[in-house]
């Protein structure tokens, strides 16, 4: 009888331990969904309230030198040609053209001017931050000088070849800011990943520091992008779900 007794106790403490951890567990997942339910909420008001806007743009304020985020550069080799006709005699005689061609290697550089309107996103669903920066700017392209040619393609004795180089070399300023602009397609996808570099470090390091739940990803694209981006970035919001 007594080993019956000692049996039926040892059951009955294994299922009481039991017990007690599976209520533990519950209540420990119950309070574990309210903190991040709490958290999601509080993160979510700081995004709809601006406040997010504002802490950034106070953060910005405080970055030492230019309020330029350089985020990408392309180094190519480049030339520009410019032909020049001219008539005499009340433009009774065409003299001959004049071409000549500018050669040199050209470092184009491209940033976010971090004073510009900022949008931040908070995805509460799949707990992701969507950022949309400023769109990307080309800065004054460096010519390497010490490499650079001008070059006479055509000419005559007529013409005066000088002149011709001196119109193009005045030309080049805004020759070069235009094909810098048309070369951001190249760059985009480094720019957006430096850019999320940035973000990330503050995101991270600053506003969600003690933030009882951390976004999961964040997302950067450019205001100056089309809807096809916001398609892509849904695509990716159903990456980080899944």
């Amino acid at each position: 009888m007594e080993m019956k007794e000692r049996i039926i106790t040892k059951v009955l403490t294994k299922i009481g331990v039991a017990a007690v951890a599976t209520v533990g567990l519950i209540f420990l997942v119950i309070l574990l969904f309210n903190t991040s339910s709490k958290a999601l909420k509080e993160i979510a008001a700081g995004f709809s309230s601006g406040k997010v806007i504002n802490d950034f743009h106070d953060y910005i304020l405080k970055i030492e030198g230019s309020n330029r985020l350089q985020v990408a550069s392309l180094k190519s080799f480049d030339s520009f040609s410019k032909s020049d006709s001219k008539n005499i005699f009340w433009d009774l005689i065409k003299l001959p053209d004049v071409v000549v061609e500018f050669q040199a290697p050209i470092e184009y550089t491209y940033f976010i001017d971090m004073t510009k309107k900022w949008e931040f996103r908070w995805k509460e669903k799949e707990q992701v931050v969507v950022a949309v920066s400023p769109p990307l700017e080309p800065g004054t392209p460096a010519v390497d000088v010490s490499n650079m040619k001008i070059i006479v393609r055509e000419g005559s004795f007529l013409r005066d070849a000088d002149e011709v180089k001196e119109k193009l070399k005045n030309e080049m300023t805004g020759r070069l800011l235009q094909v810098a602009a048309e070369k951001i397609p190249l760059i985009r996808e480094t720019a957006r990943t430096e850019a999320k570099k940035f973000l990330q470090d503050w995101f991270m390091n600053f506003y969600f520091k003690n933030s009882e739940v951390k976004p999961k990803n964040l997302i950067v694209y450019f205001s100056d992008e089309d809807a096809t981006v916001e398609r892509s970035n849904s695509t990716e919001l159903e990456k980080v779900i899944n």
